[in-house]
């Protein structure tokens, strides 16, 4: 019972602030290029790719509460010069948290110039840009919601404790002013990508992103001062591709987020075993850790052109004793569609000489 009050203080101490420092995040980051980085729009080989990631935090013992549905398509559209390229796509997001439903979303365009740095395109620098409308509001159609918002709806009085009229005084004031607040507005990214193949086995990317550069008003939902100003994120990030042998492939990857004073890192590592080339069928399996947060466990499975990934995260932050070490799921899913005009073969009549 103490485990379930701590965590649902904590939640509702999430709703109760701006938020501004928050944001979307993937352990499956690789798995969601758009919003990890505008510069990754079109950088594939194939016609177009589609994509998307869903997340459910502690979905375990607080099913629906905490979710966010990802999708994304994107395609390589028009040749320049001879190596480069411009890959146009867009992506759509919708974060809901807690019992209040708090839905942060937005809905994306994205275009990216690929630039061949040598004539066989072996190292290519992408600039990326990005932009759409952003929303945050609530949501929540039950009660608690339909004129004043109450901390009860989130904290019930038999979990509760001392001191928690004050907070519910100062949340009701909050929504006799506001009235299911809600706030929509300009969102613009901009992101460099750098791919090199180093040789016939290895090949780098390194990325950086800057995101949220219109830093919207109203981010807050508690009015449009300067305070409540949305903060831009940043995005460092990178991945390499190693093969060991003819079978096994290694492929470390790290990621590195600031925004406003917070910040978080990650790293992974996945093993991606062949395990039956003729049929193009590659298993592929990884951990990773999110600093002070969590530790990730990575699965996945490539079938030709589809790739299909599932992670759990193991909670070990502060919150790991009322979580039980319970922590977020994800499923993600790629395909990269190829799309070639077949060739036409000319007809050849054999006349053999007798």
């Amino acid at each position: 019972m103490k485990s379930l009050k701590a965590l649902l203080l904590f939640c509702s101490f999430a709703l109760l602030v701006p938020l501004k420092g928050q944001d979307i995040h993937f352990s499956m980051f690789d798995m969601a290029p758009l919003s990890l980085n505008p510069a990754y729009t079109g950088a594939f080989y194939g016609t177009y790719r589609v994509g998307g990631v869903y997340r459910d935090q502690w979905a375990s013992f607080l099913p629906g509460q905490f979710t966010t549905p990802s999708f994304y398509l994107d395609a390589p559209v028009l040749t320049v010069r001879k190596n480069d390229w411009i890959g146009v796509g867009g992506m759509v997001y919708q974060d809901q948290a807690g019992t209040g439903k708090l839905l942060t979303g937005t809905y994306q365009l994205s275009a990216a110039y690929h630039l061949a740095l040598d004539k066989k395109a072996d190292n290519v620098l992408t600039l990326g840009v990005q932009g759409g409308q952003l929303f945050r509001k609530f949501s929540n159609k039950g009660g608690g919601f339909g004129g004043e918002y109450y901390l009860g709806e989130l904290i019930p009085e038999n979990l509760g404790g001392e001191g928690n009229s004050t907070i519910q005084d100062d949340v009701t004031r909050l929504w006799e002013k506001n009235k299911n607040p809600s706030e929509n507005f300009f969102d613009v990214q901009a992101g460099l990508l750098f791919k090199s193949r180093i040789n016939k086995t290895t090949d780098l990317t390194l990325g950086f992103a800057a995101l949220h550069l219109t830093r919207g008003k109203g981010y807050g939902l508690v009015g449009n001062s300067e305070n409540a100003r949305q903060n831009m994120r940043f995005n460092v990030h990178g991945q390499m591709n190693m093969a060991l042998t003819n079978k096994w492939t290694l492929t470390p990857q790290f990621l590195y987020t600031r925004m406003g004073p917070a910040s978080e890192a990650a790293l992974q590592a996945w093993g991606t075993y062949a395990w039956d080339p003729q049929r193009d069928i590659n298993f592929r399996t990884g951990l990773g850790y999110r600093f002070g947060d969590a530790a990730e466990v990575l699965v996945g499975v490539d079938y030709k052109d589809l790739r299909v990934g599932v992670s759990y995260d193991v909670n070990v932050s502060s919150l790991k004793d009322a979580t039980k070490f319970r922590g977020g799921f994800e499923i993600a899913l790629m395909y990269i569609g190829k799309i070639y005009k077949k060739p036409k073969v000319k007809p050849v009549i054999i006349c053999p000489k007798f």
